[in-house]
């Protein structure tokens, strides 16, 4: 697995775990 794909995945990570946290406090998600 090259660097790049690991930045992907863990950028990719962080925002699925940004929307959950959101939409766990009620905020209905970043839109």
């Amino acid at each position: 697995m090259s660097f790049s794909t690991l930045i992907t995945l863990l950028s990719f990570t962080l925002f699925t775990l940004s929307i959950l946290l959101n939409l766990a406090q009620g905020k209905g998600g970043i839109v």
